[in-house]
């Protein structure tokens, strides 16, 4: 949904928007499962403009470690101040802990709820707390039935590299 900045302005009890957005076409090959949901707030705070709500969207993954694919909910909370006036620039100003970004035009608030939902995706899904993953033996998901190999014994100088592990 865009909203004109003047709108903004004119309401001085702000603006209520339902995001039921679909998925935009540059975002597709993420895995977006339907539309976002939530709910935005938009209102003037003197010369500036707030935007703030949550949202939550459901996305299919993969597993990093029994690699199934899954779908898990993804939810975000926005808190983020625009101000007309700024220089459309690169970045933004910080001033007593907000960061103000720069608004050059109308606001776009169904796509900054969808950054905020793209930044949220996490590095290394997994599709349960517990998940046992594969056997490094014989790939056998762990999670479904239990094998009996016997560990291979690692290699004490890669031991350093340990605490890299995803868990």
């Amino acid at each position: 949904m865009r909203i004109a900045v003047p709108e903004i302005f004119q309401d001085p009890g702000g603006v209520v928007v339902d995001l039921r957005g679909s998925v935009p076409s540059q975002m597709e090959d993420v895995g977006f499962v339907g539309p976002m949901r939530g709910r935005a707030w938009v209102r003037a705070e003197g010369t500036r403009i707030r935007l703030s709500g949550e949202a939550s969207a459901d996305v299919r993954q993969t597993c990093a470690r029994c690699l199934r694919e899954f779908v898990g909910t993804i939810s975000v909370q926005v808190n983020e101040l625009f101000d007309p006036a700024l220089q459309p620039a690169w970045g933004g100003e910080l001033e007593e802990g907000d960061f103000i970004f720069p608004l050059d035009g109308d606001l776009e608030v169904e796509e900054i709820f969808w950054q905020h939902l793209l930044l949220a995706l996490p590095q290394a899904p997994l599709c349960r707390p517990d998940c046992a993953g594969l056997c490094p033996v014989c790939g056998a998901d762990r999670n479904v039935d239990p094998c009996d190999c016997v560990p291979v014994a690692r290699d004490p100088r890669l031991a350093v590299l340990e605490r890299f592990r995803v868990e």
